[in-house]
């Protein structure tokens, strides 16, 4: 029942009580009320109080149990506005207990932190990305590492008690503060953007499970990116990087022009992903998760062929660099631009900005990819051809090859030129 509190006046002799309910015009708000109740007595009239409250609430729909447990919350959150008392904190909680009053649930509210790291968590490998077509894929280990970087960028940015609090006060004032901390320390427009789109879908999640009303990043504008350089290898640089490679990198500068792949796809390679009789090697890419099946060139498959062979279908081809991280000052990136160093290949360089950011050179070890791409598009290979090789159609398409599907693939791999100068492919026998 609605508290009431009885009042008497000097122009008549009975007691009358006041108390409120929801104004049936205005939601969210409260309307005062006062009536006779016609007894002088104030022990009489208390008990009229009662019958006149009870009958109001159950005209405006507050006769049951929950309604008058809720409209009993709203008065509370009334009497706390009254008093300035009222803040987003007890706001938030004063819902929860109307919500779970209702029969509504358990209201479960989120911290900034608490929401992010539930968000992460569900972004694994047995996880299916929204909106995918065919069979649904998790996750990739790089997309789950490039998440967390960025959401402990954030955490380790915010106050305590903004990064603790619920996640309802986080503004958009507070991320675009927190895009311009991450320019002026230096890193690329490139990289704040697709931090700032990172939030962006952790807080859209947030929406779409009722923990926010609104996607608060939607309004942080996006920075003016610079043109990236795409830059190539030519067929000289290829032969100088593999003058001054060493041991298991010979091999892996072969793979990276010759089939596109990245670094770590191709240093992670097992014996098992490679058919030398029908001249193919099939391997996902880490970033998409895209299942490719390529055909070996003739070049790097002599080469292929000439290492120390195996019994174990598990064992790397590159043992000595299989396993090992692609940044950090000892990691593959490095050693490979020590090589391109040696072999006397610079290309064009970005100076770093600030602390956070790096110099960047305009060759590097993906830019055999581009190369890769660039020499299939020359020589007229189709643009789904090439997507194909480069790994940039779906799985299941190429999952599913048949020996006619790989056809095209393996003429394709014939317009690509060798070491020395002629095209050609390893054909089926």
């Amino acid at each position: 029942m609605a508290t009431h509190s009885l009042h008497r006046t000097a122009k008549s002799k009975y007691w009358f009580v006041s108390f409120r309910l929801p104004h049936p015009d205005k939601p969210g708000e409260l309307r005062q009320s006062l009536r006779s109740t016609k007894q002088e007595k104030k022990s009489e009239a208390e008990k009229a109080a009662r019958a006149i409250v009870a009958a109001a609430e159950k005209e405006a729909g507050a006769g049951t149990d929950t309604g008058r447990a809720v409209y009993a919350i709203l008065q509370e959150a009334a009497q706390l506005a009254e008093a300035g008392r009222l803040n987003l904190a007890m706001g938030t909680a004063l819902v929860g207990k109307m919500i779970e009053a209702s029969g509504g649930g358990e209201f479960k509210r989120y911290t900034v932190k608490a929401w992010l790291q539930h968000w992460l968590d569900g972004k694994t490998t047995e996880t299916a990305k929204p909106g995918g077509k065919g069979k649904a894929r998790g996750y990739s280990a790089a997309t789950h590492i490039r998440y967390s970087g960025v959401v402990n960028q954030l955490l380790d940015w915010l106050p305590v008690d903004k990064r603790e609090g619920d996640i309802l006060s986080l503004s958009t004032d507070d991320l675009r503060r927190w895009r311009d901390s991450l320019s002026k320390a230096g890193r690329s427009a490139a990289t704040v953007n697709d931090a700032v789109k990172t939030i962006r879908t952790a807080l859209n999640a947030a929406r779409k499970n009722g923990a926010v009303l609104s996607n608060v990043a939607d309004a942080v504008p996006m920075l003016t990116e610079a043109e990236t350089i795409r830059a190539v290898f030519t067929a000289e640089n290829l032969e100088r990087l593999l003058a001054s490679a060493e041991g298991d990198w010979r091999g892996v500068i072969l793979m990276g022009w010759f089939t596109g792949a990245s670094l770590r796809d191709i240093t992670n390679l097992r014996w098992r992903q490679l058919d030398l009789d029908k001249g193919t090697m099939t391997y996902t890419r880490r970033k998409t998760g895209t299942a490719v099946v390529m055909p070996l060139h003739d070049d790097l498959a002599a080469y292929l062929t000439e290492l120390p062979a195996t019994d174990d279908p598990e064992a790397f081809l590159f043992p000595s660099l299989a396993g090992k991280a692609a940044a950090g000052k000892s990691g593959l990136s490095m050693a490979f631009s020590a090589i391109m160093a040696k072999a006397g290949i610079e290309g064009e360089k970005e100076e770093a900005k600030g602390k956070a950011g790096r110099t960047r050179n305009a060759l590097s070890f993906h830019c055999l990819r581009h190369s890769f791409n660039s020499a299939l598009a020359n020589a007229g290979v189709p643009v789904e051809i090439r997507q194909a090789l480069a790994g940039h159609a779906s799985a299941e398409m190429n999952m599913n090859y048949t020996h006619r599907e790989l056809a095209p693939l393996q003429e394709a791999m014939k317009s690509l030129p060798g070491r020395n100068g002629k095209r050609g492919s390893r054909a089926d026998e």
